[in-house]
């Protein structure tokens, strides 16, 4: 709102003033006032962009990832995937081995759908989690890791399970999966 009023304020004073050098030069060179409407359009378009981007990093800003589950790959057949689910409701999945759809894929959350991930995650003591299991740190390279992320009124919550996870967590994870599976997909490659 401030940017619009600065620009009509702007362009005003722009205006004016032109007018006032018009009258008092009278005669101008025709390269001039070419000059002068460049000038003007130059900073009209960058006002313009300027605005357009503000206007896109607030859309950006309301569009934010809410859960993320993804699986990676072990020395065997593990399934490889990683699926997004945004505030807007839009999902996307990425298939990358092991796995029925290999490619790009985008479905759609309902706001009961997205809630149900959120009671799921409450049933489970997911914010309380660690943040990796084992505890301990110690991983095995050959296992695959379940990465899950979720993000709620401010609460931000990433858990890596490589494994030694307790129950609650593989059966979030495990809920997850089934959830997502159960939604309907098209392909966006």
């Amino acid at each position: 709102m401030a940017r619009n009023i600065l620009f009509f304020l702007v362009l005003g004073v722009m205006f004016f003033s032109c007018g006032r050098k018009t009258a008092v030069a009278k005669v101008e060179e025709p390269q001039e006032q070419e000059e002068v409407v460049e000038k003007e359009a130059l900073s009209q378009s960058e006002i313009f962009e300027a605005v357009t981007e503000e206007v896109e990093e607030e859309v950006e800003d309301k569009i934010y990832l809410l859960c993320e589950l993804k699986r990676t790959s072990c020395y065997g057949k593990c399934p490889v995937y990683h699926i997004k689910l945004y505030s807007n409701g839009t999902v996307t999945y990425d298939g990358k081995a092991n796995v029925e759809k290999i490619g790009n894929y985008v479905s759609y959350c309902e706001p009961e759908s997205i809630e149900a991930v959120f009671t799921a995650a409450a049933e489970a003591n997911y914010f309380v989690l660690r943040s990796q299991y084992p505890e301990d740190g110690r991983k095995i390279s050959d296992l695959p890791k379940t990465i899950t992320y979720l993000k709620r009124d401010g609460l931000e919550k990433r858990v890596i399970d490589n494994f030694d996870a307790p129950a609650n967590l593989v059966d979030f994870e495990k809920w997850l999966e089934v959830f997502f599976n159960d939604l309907e997909w098209s392909s966006s490659n």
